[in-house]
């Protein structure tokens, strides 16, 4: 949901989360008929103008559809002759300006652009926003048939069912789901839901339906129990598909190989797709294969299923990407409505008997992994179910400014001041505020925690409580928890943290090991905008000895949308002056591509993890990036940084 208005000359839009850009307009008149922007978004508006201004943003144009160029962020202008043109805005939220005609954009030396027109000219603009939020919710019994019934809707948040649905704009979030004892099925859910003429059949438990989540989401699978079934059995009478897995163990394994074939070969189809904004490099899998995958964008869902059971295709298992979000969940009632939230992120769904077979540790080391179970394990963080739900209330209270608070007792006051140094110096201090509060009483940090912050962070004694100048503030003395993420730097135990997250908060992180210095590494990828699962899994490998653990939900971080603001790299001398480098997901969304702006690299996909060559002069260029968390030699630093390649670099 994006809401838009105009007023003094200024046209702002803004999302759910107080997300916003604004544009100043001159000459704005409406209504207008403008032309369409041929993309799915959250809104658009047309009128006539004669300027546009443009802030500080990432600005690409395309023109009659051909792909976008990036403007330079130097001092720049550009003349564009008579044509179909798109202006693309990537700020906190994503605008599109799509006219026809001829105009002149300009790169003003502070970083703003105007784009102006010769006379009034009828522009449409669209908005789209990173933040989802669910708009309708599924009621269901506890059963295995109801259980079935949520999962045959989820697939209703698809907008379109061709490849383009893994980018995440062609996705919405799912339906929520509650248990109740009447199935109510909202009509637009219900209209929404696509019929592919997949069916997947299982076992009358719950246990198959948790691991068959991501596969009958995807592909739009209606689900349906069976009395007396052992294996589940996948059904597209259309295109003759009868495939039949292993009964559970071995089923949940076959269901998430068989998903995450079936998601990235659509992201190799998508792109050489109608809307392809140029080569990808994992094309080249497909050149085993005897047909021609690449020319199956218009096929059916089903179609393209029956070529993922190919055995040739089968056979790229090794080769493709895996999903970097893997939620271990005991198929419980009460875990049904974790499911949407999972699929948000297209994420892996396992039994936690499965951490035996997996190597969680490596799957930690290449993303997310959450339990969501009996105990705990030491790969994965803590997952409980209200921390998703405390999520959307923190969307739908929305406030476009970060706040940070700094608290602890009097005996940590120089870490206090330390750490919220390290804040002010991480975070853009035009969007957020750091506040510092040294050896509270229990009413003003009880009155802290209960007030609206994105992140807290603690420091000092918190075992059995936190303890303040004039004794412990427990867990059960507040009435709500208003912090979105609370750090515990300092003794304490997850139990605190899950009180927490109980009563409102949306994630804890717990420091587990002994030390007392500042946990820099973790307060930087915070800051960062990195989630906190992630960014304590990078800080415990690169950090200097910290470890936490994490209680929620992992996937949150400072921001309250969905951006990767940090894409890592890895970095690696060859010995000759030139330097291998490895991108890698920076966050839990599904489907994301990366074009390193290096002449004759292909754009690729980020959980595909596929290394290029760069000279020393390129690798330069691509470090003078913000953007990027660099690994190399072992060491963490962030793009401007050239330190760690001197002399070379």
């Amino acid at each position: 949901m994006v809401d838009v208005s105009v007023e003094n000359a200024t046209l702002r839009a803004v999302d759910r989360a107080n997300r916003s850009i604004e544009l100043g307009v001159v000459g704005w008149d409406q209504p207008a008929d403008g032309p369409s922007i041929p993309i799915e978004l959250d809104t658009t508006v047309a009128g006539r103008v004669l300027e546009l201004a443009v802030p500080d943003v990432l600005v690409e144009v395309s023109l009659d559809g051909d792909g976008y160029e990036k403007l330079p962020e130097y001092k720049t202008v550009q003349q564009l002759a008579d044509g179909e043109y798109t202006v693309k805005l990537s700020g906190e939220l994503t605008a599109y300006i799509r006219f026809d005609g001829a105009a002149t954009l300009r790169r003003r030396a502070g970083g703003t652009a105007e784009l102006t027109f010769e006379h009034p000219t009828a522009v449409t603009l669209g908005f789209w926003t990173m933040v989802d939020y669910p708009e309708h919710t599924l009621t269901v019994p506890p059963t295995p048939t109801g259980v079935a019934t949520a999962l045959t809707h989820l697939s209703s948040a698809h907008i379109r069912m061709t490849p383009d649905r893994t980018l995440p704009g062609w996705r919405e979030h799912p339906p929520l789901v509650e248990l109740g004892d009447e199935t109510h099925v909202p009509d637009a859910v219900r209209e929404a839901t696509p019929e592919t003429g997949i069916e997947l059949v299982v076992p009358d438990a719950l246990a198959p339906l948790f691991p068959a989540t991501p596969l009958v989401h995807y592909l739009g699978a209606t689900v349906r129990v069976e009395s007396g079934r052992e294996r589940p059995l996948l059904r597209a009478p259309a295109v003759d598909i009868a495939h039949e897995f292993s009964a559970l163990p071995d089923f949940q394994f076959e269901a998430a190989d068989l998903f995450e074939r079936v998601f990235y070969l659509d992201c190799i189809i998508r792109a050489a797709g109608p809307d392809s904004q140029g080569d990808l490099v994992e094309l080249d899998l497909l050149a085993a294969i005897d047909t021609d995958l690449t020319a199956t964008y218009d096929a059916s869902v089903a179609e393209r299923l029956a070529h993922a059971l190919d055995p040739q295709v089968a056979a790229l298992d090794d080769r493709l990407p895996s999903r970097n979000y893997v939620l271990f969940a005991e198929p419980a009632p009460e875990h049904v409505p974790v499911l949407p939230f999972a699929m948000s992120y297209l994420g892996r769904v396992y039994l936690p008997s499965a951490a035996g077979t997996l190597d969680l540790t490596r799957e930690r080391r290449r993303g997310i992994v959450g339990w969501l179970g009996e105990g705990s394990h030491p790969d994965a963080f803590e997952a409980r179910p209200r921390a998703y739900q405390h999520r959307l209330e923190h969307l739908a209270a929305g406030d476009s400014e970060t706040s940070i608070l700094v608290v602890g007792t009097a005996d940590r006051a120089a870490a206090i001041h330390a750490v919220a140094d390290r804040y002010e110096a991480a975070v853009d201090e035009t969007a957020a505020t750091v506040s510092r509060l040294v050896g509270p009483t229990r009413v003003a940090l009880r009155d802290a925690l209960e007030t609206r912050t994105d992140l807290v962070h603690f420091l000092g004694d918190a075992t059995a409580g936190f303890h303040c100048a004039d004794g412990t503030l427990a867990v059960e003395d507040l009435f709500v928890s208003k912090a979105r993420t609370v750090v515990l730097d300092g003794p304490t135990d997850a139990g605190l943290a899950a009180g927490l997250v109980d009563r409102g908060s949306v994630a804890g992180v717990v420091r587990t090991d002994e030390g007392t210095a500042v946990p820099t590494t973790l307060v930087e990828l915070l800051s960062k905008g990195y989630g906190v699962d992630l960014a304590t899994r990078i800080a415990r490998e690169f950090g200097d000895g910290e470890t936490f653990r994490v209680v929620g939900d992992g996937t949150n971080a400072l921001p309250e949308d969905d951006n990767v603001s940090s894409i890592p790299l890895t970095v690696t001398a060859n010995g000759d002056a030139t330097f291998e480098v490895v991108g890698e997901p920076g966050g839990a969304i599904a489907g994301l591509v990366w074009h390193p702006d290096v002449e004759g690299v292909s754009q690729r996909l980020l959980s595909g993890r596929r290394p290029f060559t760069v000279s020393a002069m390129e690798l330069t260029a691509i470090l003078r990036d913000p953007d990027y968390l660099v690994v190399s030699d072992g060491e963490l630093s962030w793009s401007g940084d050239l330190a760690p390649f001197y002399p070379v670099v």
